[in-house]
């Protein structure tokens, strides 16, 4: 069984604020781990109501909870039976369902709010390259299901080779993400976001041979979704000039028409030499084929301005973006669905897990005897 206190807005901040710093956002709701058995958490995903899923991968199990914190159910094990999962890749709620995608037992499963298991469904082999127009270039990977629209069919994530990179040498080519709208079957429905270039990821093959390179602290494209597959964002980022950079969110509609695109110029920070020069060796370490396709690029001497990016079912878009400073806080840039903002807010940088709902943000906490806890922080202001 599992047992949690919920603190009231008045539970205190588990970190000690230095003077000068920013206040963090308002903690609305608090779900302790002081007195239960709470094991790492891997995924949460947020409804339009404020109900929070909680998948724990290592002990098969998904935990629900109401919107004031009090739990709403537990569901599953380690297994293969109904209600079971061996291998939870994805979380996420279509209006009042959460489903769990299962790739260990190829299925997805569809859980009521009060833990009840609606329907398991398997889930396709992939999507064939036929099914794709505007090209002959194969998949690198199967087709993953990151979405699940209100009548039932999936939003699917892969990758393919793209455009050569001149500049890296002859067979050296770009990656791109596409983003397809299918069904459970199958059945391609639509491409919602077709060839998204990324730079950062080379790759190359020959007879008999494959690499693949990612370049380090290169601003790969970030692609982000909402779990109904209700909005979309592509996060682009620049580099202006040695001091400033910018990045430009995009967000798509359910249909991949878009909603809005805005660029934000952010200063940018500094990458310590001492990690770089070991950056650098690291690379000369790298197999021929990894160096061939490195060639040319150089480790940079800024960060890209932006960590991650979370969006919520109600169209919320977080952005998590790189401050310099020693600080306990992090700092989010946060647009609503019709493209207002950023408003900022400041959420504790050992946060690693989150979730967004139209309240704010859920995020993992931990205190100075590492104990975990979910914490519910406030949506800032304009």
């Amino acid at each position: 069984m599992l047992f949690l206190v919920v603190w009231s807005l008045s539970s205190p901040v588990l970190y000690a604020q230095r003077p000068g710093q920013p206040a963090s956002a308002t903690v609305l709701v608090r779900i302790s781990g002081k007195s239960h058995d709470f094991s790492r958490f891997s995924r949460f995903a947020a409804s339009s109501h404020g109900a929070l899923a909680v998948a724990q991968v290592q002990d098969g199990r998904v935990h629900i909870f109401h919107p004031d914190g009090s739990v709403a159910a537990s569901v599953g094990r380690l297994g293969s039976g109904p209600g079971e999962f061996r291998e939870i890749r994805q979380l996420g709620w279509t209006g009042d369902t959460a489903w769990v995608v299962d790739n260990a037992n190829n299925r997805i499963t569809l859980i009521a709010g009060d833990g009840k298991v609606v329907r398991m469904t398997s889930l396709p082999v992939g999507l064939t390259e036929d099914q794709l127009s505007g090209g002959s270039r194969g998949f690198r990977r199967v087709p993953t299901v990151i979405g699940r629209y209100p009548d039932g069919s999936l939003l699917f994530s892969t990758r393919r080779q793209g455009p050569p990179i001149p500049s890296a040498g002859s067979g050296t080519f770009m990656m791109e993400t596409w983003l397809l709208r299918g069904d459970p079957d199958g059945t391609l429905r639509k491409v919602v976001a077709p060839g998204l270039s990324d730079q950062c990821t080379r790759y190359s093959e020959g007879e008999g041979s494959r690499a693949v390179a990612m370049l380090p602290l290169c601003p790969s494209p970030m692609v982000a979704h909402a779990s109904d597959g209700s909005t979309i964002v592509i996060v682009a980022a620049t580099s202006d000039d040695a001091a400033r950079g910018s990045y430009t969110v995009t967000a798509l509609s359910v249909n991949g028409d878009t909603l809005f695109s805005h660029r934000v110029s952010v200063p940018l920070v500094r990458v310590p030499s001492a990690i770089r020069d070991t950056l650098i060796q690291g690379q000369k370490r790298e197999t021929p084929a990894v160096r061939a396709l490195i060639q040319g690029s150089t480790v940079p001497q800024l960060y890209p301005p932006v960590r991650r990016v979370a969006v919520g079912v109600n169209g919320d878009i977080w952005l998590n973006v790189r401050v310099a400073g020693d600080s306990v806080l992090s700092q989010w840039h946060v647009f609503d669905w019709r493209g207002n903002g950023p408003a900022v807010a400041w959420l504790p940088r050992e946060a690693a897990v989150f979730a967004v709902e139209r309240r704010g943000m859920w995020a993992t906490e931990v205190d100075y005897s590492g104990i975990e806890s979910i914490v519910l922080y406030a949506r800032p202001r304009p």
